[in-house]
């Protein structure tokens, strides 16, 4: 059993570290402007806003140790959702984190797509369960399909009776 504080209040964090790698992460209202639910705390020289503030592009080069960006608001439970596309190249050594994260306590959820080659290195997704400073569950999944073929949606439920990820 998995105890959480239902009553936390989650930012939505989206973050890249190491190596080099471009991320576009599309929202799903696309007449919503980035800039009406996103901040940039760190990296904002390696972001790129595009298609008519719909999309973001998140670039890393050999000087950039993350980039990310995060809501402005916080939610207390709700449907999160993003579409990730990992780059063809050879991207391992890359974590492309999506996470929930409580302002109050050490509480989070995450998704992790790990980077490879799909070759030798294969890609995985990790995910995190994290309550109270405790990790309370982690488990990797070899991916079936090709993440750099096309946007896959990796979406977090989140209410005071499940999390469903």
């Amino acid at each position: 059993m998995v105890f959480m504080d239902w009553n936390s209040r989650f930012i939505i964090i989206f973050l890249v570290v190491n190596l080099s790698l471009d991320v576009v992460a599309a929202q799903q209202d696309e007449n919503v402007s980035f800039w009406q639910n996103y901040g940039l705390p760190w990296g904002t020289a390696h972001v790129q806003v595009l298609d008519q503030n719909t999309q973001v592009q998140l670039t890393l080069d050999q000087y950039t140790g993350s980039v990310g960006f995060k809501s402005l608001q916080t939610f207390g439970s709700g449907w999160f959702s993003m579409k990730i596309k990992m780059p063809h190249k050879d991207s391992t050594g890359v974590i492309t984190t999506f996470y929930l994260l409580s302002e109050e306590k050490w509480d989070e959820v995450d998704f992790e797509p790990l980077g490879g080659n799909g070759k030798e290195r294969p890609y995985v997704v990790h995910t995190n369960l994290i309550t109270n400073s405790e990790t309370r569950r982690e488990q990797q999944f070899h991916l079936w399909f090709d993440p750099t073929a096309d946007f896959h949606n990796y979406t977090i439920l989140w209410n005071s009776h499940q999390l469903v990820m």
